[in-house]
């Protein structure tokens, strides 16, 4: 426990330390995530209004599923959308960013541990356009808005934490096992499905909705639709709450002290 506790410290501490570094590359990878591009940023929110089309259709207009207390659908889902998007593009971005700064890596003075940081911020930078565009869409739908909406920056760290972690995993495993990243990929699909994102969990009997809370990730989708629609504080889920931080502490435990455990022969490999 000692060792993982320093390893965290550690972690911590370099990222601190790089800080700046880890700011300037972040707005450079965007940069250079649109660099050549006619229409560049504004590919963010093309992509985001096509899936959010493409699933309105499906299950509103198709299926008519119904949201909770005649919620506007289009609304109810984006807001759930949003957090799972953030989710997961920051941990397919963090468990590539080895692989992809591999001219990075094979420089030794190089603090490897800060690239998926790098990653996950770039994307979180991303994301306030997913944000900024839920918003628009509750405020033509007239869903009311309030003051708990400033929860979702407490919901964008919680998401930031557990990318972090599980992406400081996959991103030294793929540096061993080229396939790491397709398995993540496909996981993350499943997950998707998994998650209620399109649908509630109020539809099935209350003895298996734990099934759904065991799922971390729907404390994130639920957190942002408590905080944009619900407009519920977030410590009215205090269980939810620990077992959240108590998961992502320890994914952020075994992913940093994994990556700390086999950074010195990345340089050898990649």
């Amino acid at each position: 426990m000692r060792n993982l506790i320093n390893t965290l410290l550690s972690l911590f501490g370099t990222i601190y330390r790089y800080r700046y570094t880890i700011w300037i590359m972040a707005v450079q990878e965007i940069r250079a995530k649109y660099a050549g591009s006619v229409l560049g940023v504004v590919w963010n929110i093309i992509h985001p209004v096509v899936l959010v089309f493409i699933y309105w259709v499906v299950f509103s207009v198709g299926f008519k599923v119904p949201p909770p207390n005649n919620i506007p659908f289009l609304s109810w889902f984006f807001c759930a959308f949003v957090a799972w998007q953030c989710f997961a593009e920051s941990l397919l971005s963090a468990s590539n960013s080895l692989l992809r700064n591999g001219n990075l890596i094979k420089k030794t003075v190089f603090p490897a541990q800060i690239l998926p940081v790098i990653s996950i911020l770039s994307n979180l930078i991303n994301s306030v356009v997913f944000i900024v565009l839920l918003i628009l869409i509750m405020l033509i739908q007239g869903v009311d808005l309030s003051f708990y909406a400033f929860q979702a920056a407490y919901y964008i760290f919680a998401i930031s934490m557990l990318s972090l972690g599980a992406g400081w995993f996959f991103s030294a495993a793929s540096v061993f096992i080229k396939d790491a990243n397709q398995l993540l990929a496909v996981a993350l699909q499943t997950l998707f499905w998994a998650t209620p994102i399109f649908y509630n969990i109020g539809m099935f009997p209350e003895s298996i909705q734990v099934y759904w809370k065991i799922n971390p990730i729907y404390y994130l989708v639920e957190g942002f639709r408590d905080s944009f629609i619900y407009h519920r504080p977030f410590w009215d889920s205090p269980e939810l709450t620990v077992y959240y931080w108590t998961f992502t502490i320890l994914v952020f435990l075994i992913g940093g002290w994994f990556f700390k455990s086999v950074k010195k022969e990345f340089a050898d490999i990649i």
